[in-house]
């Protein structure tokens, strides 16, 4: 009788074992999910000492902590394996955080924007400004269009009106006026007025080279800053920036103001929508015009023999300063005889 007592003991301590963890609660879930916390969106200045995986942490649906499992990167921004990005100039970017153990992956993203140093405006001679006052205003400004945009410009009660088809990219319903002279090492400030049929129309301000291939564009300020977004009442505009470590293939020369209406990413920019725009304004640089002339419609040709030839038709001059110089141009080289076959070399000259 003794023994069975003590057999019956032991089975019902057994029994009362399996109930229970080693640690006394109940038994731990598996791993199916897991959570990070502390991502939001940030902007830095340039220079600052920023580390992304600060204050970042993941859990799982077990509670326990796979913070150490995270990590952090972008198609655009460089970051270290440590979390610290570089913000050695300006950038937009989109971070994606990253954790996964025991085969459970969970992913969450931000927009992180490294703004550039703010500049403080202190004068500067005026380049080239527009009132759009009539139809000549319009002179110079190019459209460009694509991935679905479209774009008309007109002249309205003495501003100038853009109706506008959002394309699927920033730049593909594009308005822009070439050929403003800039300097290395100086300040420049655009302003104008700008209002949107609709309340909320993102608006992308870009300003730098414009090229007829790869890369296409020669940035001369920070590119995807000064996006606004435009509403329904008349609102003032200032952007000012520096002229510093530009492309050395870049033609100073040759600087783009440039608004493009497209699709802007993180925006309620893909929008349909008509704009006004008016009193626009360039200030900036030494004010000493060091910029040529620009001839326009020069190209090589090939004649019929006895055809007419006219070495100035189609050819222009302007200059952003002194205006249309077109009578100005002196043609020099050879005395093209359309009787006689050969190849001529006409030089076209205009200061």
């Amino acid at each position: 009788m003794k023994k069975l007592l003590i057999a019956l003991t032991a089975l019902i301590f057994v029994f009362t074992l399996s109930g229970c963890d080693l640690f006394g609660g109940e038994d731990q879930p598996d791993l199916s999910a897991l959570t990070i916390t502390g991502v939001a969106d940030i902007e830095v200045l340039v220079g600052a000492e920023v580390n992304l995986l600060t204050g970042i942490t993941a859990t799982g649906n077990d509670d326990l902590d796979y913070s150490s499992f995270i990590t952090v990167t972008s198609p655009t921004c460089t970051i270290a394996a440590d979390g610290t990005l570089e913000t050695t100039v300006p950038l937009n970017c989109v971070v994606t955080y990253t954790v996964l153990a025991l085969g459970v992956l969970k992913t969450v993203q931000a927009q992180v924007t490294i703004n550039p140093v703010p500049i403080t405006w202190d004068g500067g001679p005026e380049l080239i400004s527009w009132d759009f006052s009539d139809a000549s205003d319009l002179d110079g400004w190019d459209i460009y269009v694509a991935e679905g945009g479209a774009l008309d410009v007109s002249i309205e009660d003495g501003t100038m009106k853009m109706v506008t088809e959002s394309s699927s990219v920033r730049y593909g319903t594009r308005l822009d006026f070439q050929g403003i002279p800039m300097e290395e090492d100086y300040d420049y400030r655009i302003t104008f007025r700008m209002k949107s049929s609709l309340p909320d129309k993102a608006v992308h301000i870009n300003f730098g080279e414009l090229l007829g291939g790869a890369p296409y564009f020669y940035p001369f300020k920070p590119e995807g800053f000064d996006i606004i977004t435009v509403g329904t009442e008349w609102a003032d505009y200032e952007i000012i920036f520096n002229m510093s470590g530009q492309n050395a293939a870049a033609n100073l020369n040759r600087g783009a103001l440039v608004f493009e209406m497209g699709n802007n990413e993180g925006f309620l920019s893909d929008l349909d929508a008509t704009i006004w725009v008016d009193d626009i304004k360039i200030e900036g640089g030494s004010g000493v015009d060091n910029a040529p002339p620009v001839l326009s419609g020069i190209t090589n040709i090939i004649l019929d023999r006895d055809a007419a030839f006219d070495p100035l038709e189609g050819v222009s001059a302007n200059d952003l300063t002194d205006g249309d110089l077109t009578s100005a141009i002196v043609v020099s080289g050879d005395t093209v005889n359309t009787a006689v076959d050969g190849v001529y070399t006409v030089t076209y000259t205009v200061t």
